[in-house]
């Protein structure tokens, strides 16, 4: 191979490789997908463009030079072509999801032209009042009949004791019934409402493990984490204000954020606090125990009400599982007045002599405040998974002291009557 073309290969491949370098480090630096895929897509085109031809005056000649001659051109000829359709659909699909835009880009081209799925809410935004009046302010969205139903069709307490409730909105599957039922039981008894729309931003930007030039990557998908939680935190929200000003209630709405310690204040005072079920904290589909209700029942939040579907409550089962909560489930009920025209079943999840005493003591409790109270008999330790679901079926409500009980490695092993319980029931009250 002559002097010249290995000259000419040198600058070729140490171009290509500046090239690619540049692009590696541009999408780790840049700051949102545009501007990254605007350097990978330099990259596969220039970068391993100057790469192939390199390689191929590098060889000197020959069938293998021609060989690989012929096919870096095929390559570069590809890419040339299906680059800017790739990118371009990329770039479309990222702006219309939503995807975070840079600071630093001083405008946004394509406002007007396409549709963007960004939702947010301005954060400690003032409450609004929401008049008793049963007439739509201007700019409410309407709801068909289908979706509002009446608050008739599921049973209220039959107590004046419920005075300031709270519904948190983090969205989820179960928030509409969460809220529908929220606004019937303020309607139902007067009651102070406040719909707490509460989002957590520091969730993504806690610190956590990222492989080598991760760092760009994990703080979009941060950005995208808290989108969406304002998005789910933002529909709720509306669909909840869309509900109350088709009811007679006093309801405020607010939406807050910080980390749930900084936000249960704002949840504080309150005789009930009412929970959407199978979200966690950030709005995302959680288990039991990681559930937002399980949560905010740790902390110290309750009583809480989990709402699963709101329908008519005719049979209760109030679980004892050998906790220190399960002594105040007979008082947390008393002290709510939910249920009163409901048969109260209380049972134990283990028969051992302090459960069983427990049960003997908070049935003897609500019978003598006035509610249809009876003891069961226990479940077994090591009943099956079949004999559980025998014993809870026919129950439409829960009091209990968490959604799962865990204490040790045998109770891992063993099938656990609260989480059997808590997926059944339409409504689960925690103390």
């Amino acid at each position: 191979m002559s002097a010249f073309l290995e000259i000419w290969a040198g600058i070729a491949i140490l171009a290509g490789a500046i090239v690619v370098g540049i692009a590696a480090l541009g999408l780790i630096r840049l700051r949102d997908p545009f501007m990254r895929m605007h350097a990978a897509t330099k990259a596969g085109v220039v970068g391993s463009g100057c790469l192939v031809y390199g390689a191929a005056w590098a060889l000197g000649g020959g069938g293998v030079a021609l060989d690989a001659l012929i096919i870096g051109t095929l390559c570069v000829v590809f890419l040339l072509v299906t680059s800017p359709i790739a990118s371009h659909a990329l770039g479309r699909a990222a702006y219309v999801s939503g995807a975070p835009i840079a600071s630093a880009t001083v405008a946004d081209a394509l406002r007007g032209h396409l549709p963007r799925n960004l939702f947010d809410i301005a954060p400690q935004r003032t409450a609004r009042e929401r008049r008793a009046s049963p007439s739509t302010p201007a700019g409410a969205t309407i709801m068909s009949a289908q979706e509002i139903r009446a608050p008739q069709e599921y049973s209220a307490p039959q107590s004046d004791r419920l005075r300031v409730l709270t519904v948190w909105l983090a969205g989820g599957p179960h928030q509409d019934a969460a809220s529908e039922f929220a606004l019937g039981l303020a309607r139902a008894h007067g009651a102070k409402l406040t719909a707490l729309s509460a989002v957590d931003p520091g969730f993504a930007e806690r610190p956590q493990a990222v492989p080598v030039g991760g760092l760009a990557w994990s703080q979009w998908l941060g950005d995208r984490l808290r989108l969406q939680q304002r998005e789910r935190a933002a529909k709720a929200l509306a669909d909840f204000d869309a509900r109350a000003s088709q009811a007679p209630v006093d309801a405020v709405s607010r939406h807050a954020e910080g980390a749930l310690d900084t936000l249960l204040p704002l949840a504080a005072g309150n005789d009930m606090l009412i929970v959407p079920a199978g979200i966690d904290r950030f709005g995302r589909k959680a288990a039991d125990s990681d559930e937002l209700a399980a949560d905010l029942s740790a902390r110290g939040a309750g009583p809480i009400l989990r709402v699963q579907a709101a329908r008519p409550i005719r049979r209760v089962a109030l679980l004892i599982a050998g906790t220190p909560a399960c002594g105040r489930l007979a008082t947390t009920l008393a002290a709510t007045g939910l249920w009163r025209d409901a048969k109260i079943a209380v049972f134990a999840a283990r028969d051992d002599a302090q459960s069983l005493a427990g049960v003997t003591a908070q049935a003897a409790l609500l019978r003598a405040h006035g509610w249809d109270a009876s003891e069961a008999d226990p479940i077994a330790a090591d009943a099956t998974r079949e004999e559980i679901e025998r014993r809870i079926a026919g129950f439409d409500a829960a009091v209990m002291a968490a959604l799962a009980i865990r204490r040790s490695v045998l109770d891992a092993l063993r099938e656990d009557a609260n989480t059997a319980l808590a997926a059944r029931a339409s409504f689960v009250l925690l103390p």
